[in-house]
Protein backbone atom coordinates (compact mmCIF):
# COMPACT_ATOMS: atom_id res chain seq x y z
CA UNK A 1 0.00 0.00 0.00
CA UNK A 2 1.28 3.46 -0.78
CA UNK A 3 1.76 6.16 1.78
CA UNK A 4 -0.89 8.85 2.02
CA UNK A 5 -0.18 12.01 0.04
CA UNK A 6 0.86 14.83 2.34
CA UNK A 7 -0.14 18.34 1.38
CA UNK A 8 2.58 20.86 0.90
CA UNK A 9 3.30 23.01 3.94
CA UNK A 10 1.60 26.02 2.42
CA UNK A 11 -1.48 24.00 1.28
CA UNK A 12 -4.42 23.75 3.58
CA UNK A 13 -7.07 21.14 2.93
CA UNK A 14 -10.49 22.05 4.17
CA UNK A 15 -12.51 19.56 6.19
CA UNK A 16 -15.11 19.57 3.41
CA UNK A 17 -12.43 18.59 0.89
CA UNK A 18 -11.26 15.77 3.18
CA UNK A 19 -14.84 14.54 3.51
CA UNK A 20 -15.34 14.73 -0.25
CA UNK A 21 -12.11 12.82 -0.92
CA UNK A 22 -12.99 10.16 1.66
CA UNK A 23 -16.40 9.71 0.04
CA UNK A 24 -14.73 9.45 -3.36
CA UNK A 25 -12.31 6.79 -2.03
CA UNK A 26 -15.19 4.86 -0.45
CA UNK A 27 -17.12 5.04 -3.74
CA UNK A 28 -14.09 3.78 -5.69
CA UNK A 29 -13.58 0.92 -3.21
CA UNK A 30 -17.25 -0.01 -3.49
CA UNK A 31 -17.09 0.02 -7.32
CA UNK A 32 -13.88 -2.05 -7.20
CA UNK A 33 -15.54 -4.67 -4.97
CA UNK A 34 -18.57 -4.73 -7.26
CA UNK A 35 -16.33 -5.32 -10.29
CA UNK A 36 -14.54 -8.13 -8.46
CA UNK A 37 -17.91 -9.75 -7.72
CA UNK A 38 -18.94 -9.40 -11.37
CA UNK A 39 -15.68 -10.98 -12.53
CA UNK A 40 -16.22 -13.87 -10.09
CA UNK A 41 -19.82 -14.30 -11.30
CA UNK A 42 -18.63 -14.31 -14.90
CA UNK A 43 -15.99 -16.95 -14.12
CA UNK A 44 -18.56 -19.10 -12.33
CA UNK A 45 -21.02 -18.78 -15.22
CA UNK A 46 -18.28 -19.67 -17.69
CA UNK A 47 -17.27 -22.74 -15.66
CA UNK A 48 -20.92 -23.79 -15.35
CA UNK A 49 -21.39 -23.43 -19.11
CA UNK A 50 -18.24 -25.47 -19.81
CA UNK A 51 -19.51 -28.25 -17.49
CA UNK A 52 -22.90 -28.17 -19.23
CA UNK A 53 -21.25 -28.41 -22.64
CA UNK A 54 -19.17 -31.35 -21.45
CA UNK A 55 -22.30 -33.10 -20.15
CA UNK A 56 -24.13 -32.38 -23.41
CA UNK A 57 -21.24 -33.86 -25.35
CA UNK A 58 -21.03 -36.90 -23.06
CA UNK A 59 -24.74 -37.69 -23.41
CA UNK A 60 -25.34 -36.46 -26.97
CA UNK A 61 -26.19 -39.94 -28.23
CA UNK A 62 -28.50 -40.86 -25.35
CA UNK A 63 -31.75 -40.34 -27.28
CA UNK A 64 -30.44 -42.34 -30.22
CA UNK A 65 -29.19 -45.08 -27.89
CA UNK A 66 -32.55 -45.13 -26.13
CA UNK A 67 -34.30 -45.70 -29.45
CA UNK A 68 -31.78 -48.34 -30.48
CA UNK A 69 -32.19 -50.44 -27.35
CA UNK A 70 -35.84 -50.98 -28.28
CA UNK A 71 -34.62 -52.64 -31.48
CA UNK A 72 -32.19 -54.72 -29.39
CA UNK A 73 -35.18 -56.09 -27.49
CA UNK A 74 -36.62 -57.39 -30.74
CA UNK A 75 -33.32 -59.08 -31.61
CA UNK A 76 -33.29 -60.69 -28.15
CA UNK A 77 -36.88 -61.89 -28.53
CA UNK A 78 -36.17 -63.35 -31.98
CA UNK A 79 -33.07 -65.20 -30.78
CA UNK A 80 -34.88 -66.50 -27.68
CA UNK A 81 -37.83 -67.73 -29.75
CA UNK A 82 -35.49 -69.43 -32.23
CA UNK A 83 -33.52 -71.17 -29.46
CA UNK A 84 -36.72 -72.34 -27.77
CA UNK A 85 -37.86 -73.89 -31.05
CA UNK A 86 -34.44 -75.51 -31.58
CA UNK A 87 -33.55 -73.34 -34.58
CA UNK A 88 -29.78 -73.02 -35.10
CA UNK A 89 -29.91 -71.88 -38.71
CA UNK A 90 -27.39 -69.47 -40.21
CA UNK A 91 -30.07 -66.78 -40.10
CA UNK A 92 -30.31 -67.01 -36.32
CA UNK A 93 -26.51 -67.07 -36.06
CA UNK A 94 -26.42 -63.93 -38.22
CA UNK A 95 -29.02 -62.17 -36.10
CA UNK A 96 -27.09 -63.13 -32.97
CA UNK A 97 -23.85 -61.82 -34.49
CA UNK A 98 -25.54 -58.56 -35.51
CA UNK A 99 -26.87 -58.16 -31.98
CA UNK A 100 -23.34 -58.63 -30.59
CA UNK A 101 -21.96 -56.00 -32.97
CA UNK A 102 -24.59 -53.46 -31.93
CA UNK A 103 -24.02 -54.15 -28.22
CA UNK A 104 -20.25 -53.71 -28.71
CA UNK A 105 -20.81 -50.44 -30.59
CA UNK A 106 -23.03 -49.15 -27.79
CA UNK A 107 -20.38 -50.10 -25.20
CA UNK A 108 -17.82 -47.99 -27.06
CA UNK A 109 -20.19 -45.04 -26.59
CA UNK A 110 -20.72 -45.67 -22.88
CA UNK A 111 -23.95 -47.69 -23.04
CA UNK A 112 -23.95 -50.76 -20.82
CA UNK A 113 -26.44 -53.36 -19.65
CA UNK A 114 -27.66 -52.93 -16.09
CA UNK A 115 -26.70 -56.05 -14.10
CA UNK A 116 -29.97 -57.53 -12.86
CA UNK A 117 -30.35 -61.32 -12.67
CA UNK A 118 -29.67 -62.44 -9.08
CA UNK A 119 -28.89 -58.89 -7.93
CA UNK A 120 -30.58 -57.04 -5.08
CA UNK A 121 -33.45 -54.88 -6.36
CA UNK A 122 -32.48 -51.22 -6.73
CA UNK A 123 -35.36 -48.87 -7.61
CA UNK A 124 -32.89 -46.50 -9.29
CA UNK A 125 -31.90 -49.24 -11.77
CA UNK A 126 -34.82 -51.65 -11.82
CA UNK A 127 -38.56 -51.50 -12.31
CA UNK A 128 -40.42 -54.22 -10.39
CA UNK A 129 -43.16 -55.54 -12.64
CA UNK A 130 -44.12 -58.34 -10.29
CA UNK A 131 -43.13 -60.05 -7.07
CA UNK A 132 -42.91 -63.74 -6.32
CA UNK A 133 -42.40 -65.54 -3.01
CA UNK A 134 -39.20 -67.57 -2.88
CA UNK A 135 -37.54 -69.70 -0.24
CA UNK A 136 -34.35 -70.11 -2.33
CA UNK A 137 -33.20 -66.48 -2.33
CA UNK A 138 -33.46 -63.57 0.12
CA UNK A 139 -36.28 -61.04 -0.24
CA UNK A 140 -35.70 -58.23 -2.76
CA UNK A 141 -33.52 -60.40 -5.01
CA UNK A 142 -34.22 -60.25 -8.74
CA UNK A 143 -35.57 -63.62 -9.84
CA UNK A 144 -36.19 -62.90 -13.51
CA UNK A 145 -35.41 -60.14 -16.00
CA UNK A 146 -38.31 -59.45 -18.34
CA UNK A 147 -36.68 -56.58 -20.21
CA UNK A 148 -33.02 -55.64 -20.07
CA UNK A 149 -32.10 -52.25 -18.61
CA UNK A 150 -29.40 -49.94 -19.98
CA UNK A 151 -27.22 -47.11 -18.67
CA UNK A 152 -25.20 -44.51 -20.49
CA UNK A 153 -22.18 -43.59 -18.40
CA UNK A 154 -23.82 -42.90 -15.03
CA UNK A 155 -27.40 -42.27 -16.24
CA UNK A 156 -30.16 -44.82 -16.61
CA UNK A 157 -31.49 -44.86 -20.17
CA UNK A 158 -34.11 -47.45 -19.32
CA UNK A 159 -34.57 -49.36 -16.07
CA UNK A 160 -34.63 -53.16 -16.21
CA UNK A 161 -38.12 -54.66 -15.86
CA UNK A 162 -37.81 -57.43 -13.31
CA UNK A 163 -39.61 -59.90 -11.06
CA UNK A 164 -38.49 -59.55 -7.44
CA UNK A 165 -38.55 -62.13 -4.66
CA UNK A 166 -40.54 -61.65 -1.50
CA UNK A 167 -40.34 -63.47 1.80
CA UNK A 168 -42.46 -66.61 1.75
Amino acid sequence: MTEPIQPAADEVVSPEEVTRLRAQVADLQSRHEEMLREVAEFKNAHQRRMRDLEQDKKFAASRFAGDLITALDNFDYAILAARQSGDTSPLIQGVSGTLSLIVDMLKRHGVTVIPSQGEIFDPKLHEAVSTMPSEDVPANTILNVLRQGYMMHDRVLRPASVIVSTAS
